[in-house]
């Protein structure tokens, strides 16, 4: 359901989306029974996959979309290829950790969770990651609520709601392991902001129905509160993670 909702925004996606914090791949490191290998799920253009690579020795990347594949970027000792999460090209009980980050709440979860369970070795982890709500200086900060739970709301999709709460109202039926919270953050200039907003999947819904007409408005409303619109702002983003094992 997922595969060809970023296939418009590909290069914004590549360009525009944070980064995840080292100490969450070092976290999910020191959980998992190894280090040989990783599985990332719906890589999209590969920015997970990279971080996992640098503890584990190998990282299967896959992603059903071959147009954000075509955008992921390279790195030592990752491998890409297209593949949905429920058939995974992978042997069986061969992976110390299986991941998807901003990617669960598309998945079919059942089958989702047989794929890895039949991926993961024993002890091995699977663990799931996203973001929702921007923390950002309360100006600003008004700005964009309006624009997501008003202005793009009718857009969303029922299951991007599941990041509100960071997947606690998904199934997740492991063993959980408690793990820190964690948060993403950038300096962005306006624009940059504007760029990672155009890369939602509910903007080029709205975009497609509306035309560009909510993007100058909100543009307009991002300047009154910004002020100098290459003047860097902090934003945050806090993580919602889970993590756990299946039962032997």
């Amino acid at each position: 359901m997922y595969a060809h909702r970023f296939s418009k925004q590909a290069e914004k996606y590549a360009r525009y989306r944070p980064l995840y914090p080292p100490e969450l791949y070092a976290a999910l490191a020191g959980v998992a029974p190894g280090h040989e290998l990783a599985v990332d799920c719906a890589t999209g253009n590969g920015q997970a996959a990279l971080g996992l690579a640098q503890h584990f020795r190998r990282v299967a990347a896959s992603d059903a979309n071959l147009r954000q594949l075509g955008l992921a970027m390279p790195g030592d000792g990752v491998s890409y290829c297209a593949a949905q999460v429920e058939q995974l090209p992978l042997a069986g009980h061969s992976a110390d950790l299986v991941s998807a980050a901003m990617a669960f709440h598309w998945f079919e979860f059942e089958p989702f969770f047989a794929e890895a369970r039949r991926v993961l070795r024993p002890g091995g982890v699977l663990a799931v990651w996203g973001y929702d709500r921007a923390e950002v200086e309360p100006g600003i900060e008004a700005v964009l609520d309006h624009y997501e739970y008003v202005v793009t709301e009718p857009y969303r999709p029922k299951r991007v709601k599941l990041l509100a709460d960071g997947y606690r109202s998904a199934p997740f039926p492991l063993q959980e392991i408690p793990l820190p919270q964690f948060y993403m953050q950038a300096d962005w200039r306006m624009d940059e902001l504007i760029g990672y907003l155009e890369s939602w999947s509910m903007t080029q819904l709205l975009i497609d129905e509306q035309g560009p007409a909510p993007l100058h408005t909100l543009r307009r409303e991002l300047a009154r509160a910004w002020g100098d619109p290459n003047l860097p702002r902090r934003i945050r983003w806090p993580l919602g993670l889970r993590a756990g094992r299946f039962a032997a």
